[in-house]
């Protein structure tokens, strides 16, 4: 397909002044301190190597079974800040970790398979038995490795990156149809996505086969059909998906795919979508034009802005239409920019809409929820959206 705008590189804008600036030199401190040692504790207690850094807390402590997320969300944060300040601090601890993760990935076996956790928590997760979400967890990995390989040219990660898409493809391709679709009713986030984008970059169509297969049919089908049965399910496990369908299209041309991404952005931001730009009570959607009805204090998870503002940089681009634009620019800053403290650097879960009722901070090292992971990247990427060209060359990479 052929894009009507394209984003100007991370390298080509530099922020001047003002509170974007501010909230980004806030989170500069953030991934300042972040000990690259600690971020690979897990990693290197699952192979065996040995290692004396202190644990991270929260969702990151040994016994919580999406461990390792945030150290992907942490090479994304770090390859997002280096490109956005040229600042080689920022290169230099990326790759520090890209090559402790490699040795994990070596000590483990030739496989290709790397984790925090075990990988019987993914046969577990293909047999449908209890484990939460390892696929959500390893595509934070896949998603750091690819930006430091695209934004820092980290050589290393893109080879560990490879293993690990080799290994998925091992462990997936066996599966029927009706074996992966009891697989993909647990959350696995930017999966698709992501096996798209490598395809886009090396043009090994095993990736693509594989991305294919985490179309998710009780979702995506009724988006397909032009039909809003959004209500009481979780957001955050949904919009990747539907990003995935967007990279696919931009790849294939596959018009069912740009369906299913315009109606689902569309029905979003009619239906379910607050004044803030955010959406969900309590991380699921509410009825469609009943938000005055959930006005609560766990309203607007701030990962579901995250990912809503991924999927509308998408679809600006396919038509340059001013309403992605309005309501980038309304989420941006009603809920992303507020939902740092410009003082402790905490980062909101749930953006609170109840009268009367305060923000909750949640902290790097500390709490490790899935909204700090996504924290560390928002505030390191004011830049991405501010301009746009008109594409010189033909369709996406």
């Amino acid at each position: 397909m052929q894009p009507k705008a394209l984003a100007f590189d991370y390298a080509d804008v530099r922020l001047l002044d003002g509170p974007f600036m501010r909230a980004m030199e806030t989170d500069r401190k953030w991934l300042d301190e972040a000990d690259a040692d600690r971020f690979l504790h897990a990693f290197r207690v699952n192979c065996g190597i040995r290692t004396g850094a202190q644990s991270l807390g929260g969702w990151e402590s040994l016994d919580c079974e999406v461990r390792g997320h945030t150290t992907g969300h942490l090479l994304s944060a770090l390859a997002l800040m280096y490109a956005s300040t040229d600042d080689e601090t920022y290169r230099a601890k990326g790759g520090d970790i890209v090559e402790g993760l490699a040795e994990c990935q070596r000590v483990l076996g030739d496989s290709g398979y790397l984790s925090a956790f075990p990988e019987y928590f993914i046969d577990r997760a293909i047999k449908q038995d209890t484990v939460w979400a390892p696929w959500y967890t390893l595509h934070k990995l896949y998603a750091g490795l690819y930006d430091q390989y695209t934004l820092c040219g980290n050589r290393q990660a893109m080879d560990v990156l490879l293993k690990m898409c080799d290994w998925a493809c091992d462990k997936l391709e066996p599966l029927g149809h009706n074996e992966m679709q009891r697989m993909l009713t647990s959350e696995f986030g930017g999966m698709p996505e992501m096996l798209y984008n490598v395809y886009g970059i090396t043009g090994n169509v095993r990736y693509k086969t594989l991305a294919d297969k985490f179309y998710h049919d009780e979702i995506l089908n009724p988006l397909a059909a032009g039909r809003d049965s959004l209500a009481g399910i979780h957001v955050n496990t949904q919009i990747p998906k539907v990003i995935g369908e967007a990279r696919g299209y931009e790849l294939t041309g596959n018009e069912r795919s740009r369906e299913i991404a315009t109606y689902f952005w569309d029905a979003v931001v009619s239906a379910h979508t607050y004044v803030t730009g955010g959406n969900s009570d309590r991380e699921v959607f509410s009825q469609p034009y009943k938000l005055s009805e959930q006005l609560g204090e766990n309203t607007t998870e701030t990962c579901n802005t995250y990912n809503m503002l991924k999927l509308t940089r998408h679809l600006f681009t396919w038509s340059a239409s001013c309403k992605y634009a309005d309501y980038y620019e309304r989420a941006l800053y009603n809920h992303i920019l507020s939902s740092q403290d410009p003082v402790s650097g905490g980062v909101t879960y749930y953006h609170t809409l109840h009268p009367g009722s305060h923000k909750v901070y949640h902290y790097p090292f500390k709490d490790n929820t899935c909204c700090v992971g996504t924290g560390y990247e928002n505030h390191a990427k004011y830049g991405e959206a501010i301009y746009y060209r008109t594409p010189t060359t033909r369709g996406f990479m």
